[in-house]
């Protein structure tokens, strides 16, 4: 998982640079009327970006990996290594797992094993979450039921810390690379005392349906949030964190449109200078490359150039690393 994490520190510097923490956002008023949802982002050199969603009947507060090399969403559902919190099971009412479905997802470095399950999210706008919904919802709230699964075992996944970090990853990447629920037969005992009785039909009508497998899927297929994200990170948003020994980072993740614009709109930058919310940052032009294979993003350099002078013989000397993917 941490060369997957990595990836976004060389990468997101053309983006844009930040100097100060933004806790509240402005958006302009003239907007498309595609529904979009913003994340607050915050990370720990080395240790990658997270994201918080709330999940379950009373809510409970997640903080998930943003991870552009996978698709699939998991939450920790025990204590496991390196795993100081996790989604506590019996405390939500409005949990339903599956009684013979299971996950196995294996990453770069550690892999996971979890039970799939499905539980109530929670998009009330707070100070790390802005949803901006533009169609009719259910019920007339923010809340829809969504599926991801609880992870039981887990091997080199988490990282060590020191302190407030995240316990669950969310997959952004395409759905090609998600990895679908299998049927076993039985279970282990502390593996059954996750479990909660689920009605076998509706969880196969989830398994038949290809488009609604991934975090951005679902929200596409419930909501009709167009399945597009932009992420700002790294910059230089480091500040001092009074609980840690290393600094902290911050950044943004805009689901369902990526025009970066609508995070620091630049009519109330210019009008609004003096306020001290407001980041310095030097905008640039942004250039588009196509994606070499619809599974994660990666991209393939052809060249690269320094005052018009190429610098690369071969172009899979520039290509051999992960680090570009």
């Amino acid at each position: 998982m941490v060369y997957l994490s990595a990836q976004m520190y060389l990468v997101c510097y053309q983006l844009i640079e930040l100097n100060h923490i933004v806790e509240n956002l402005f958006l302009p008023s003239s907007m498309s009327s595609s529904s979009f949802i913003i994340y607050n982002l915050s990370g720990i050199p080395g240790q990658g970006y997270y994201m918080t969603v709330y999940i379950g009947k009373p809510n409970q507060k997640i903080q998930l990996l943003v991870d552009t090399g996978s698709s699939n969403l998991a939450i920790a559902g025990r204590n496991l290594t390196n795993v100081d919190n996790w989604f506590e099971s019996t405390k939500s009412s409005t949990l339903r797992c599956s009684d013979h479905l299971i996950q196995h997802v294996h990453y770069l470095k550690g892999y996971w094993s979890g039970i799939y399950c499905q539980d109530e999210f929670d998009f009330t706008s707070r100070q790390d979450t802005t949803m901006i919904n533009r169609y009719p919802m259910n019920n007339n709230n923010n809340k829809i039921h969504m599926s991801f699964s609880l992870i039981f075992n887990s091997t080199k996944v988490f990282l060590s810390h020191t302190n407030i970090t995240w316990y669950g990853i969310i997959g952004l990447g395409f759905n090609s690379i998600y990895i679908k629920p299998k049927s076993i037969k039985h279970h282990n005992n502390n593996q059954i005392n996750l479990l909660i009785d689920w009605k076998n039909q509706f969880m196969n009508q989830i398994i038949n349906n290809k488009n609604q497998f991934t975090y951005l899927d679902q929200l596409n297929s419930i909501w009709k949030i167009h399945k597009q994200f932009g992420l700002l990170l790294c910059g230089t948003t480091m500040f001092n964190d009074p609980d840690m020994n290393s600094r902290k980072m911050s950044g943004k993740l805009i689901i369902g449109r990526t025009d970066v614009n609508l995070l620091w709109p630049s009519t109330y930058i210019t009008s609004n200078m003096s306020s001290p919310r407001i980041p310095s940052f030097n905008p640039s032009r942004v250039y588009y490359t196509p994606i070499r294979k619809a599974w994660y993003y990666e991209i393939i350099l052809t060249n690269l150039l320094i005052n018009e002078y190429s610098i690369v013989d071969n172009c899979k000397e520039v290509n051999s690393s992960s680090c570009f993917q």
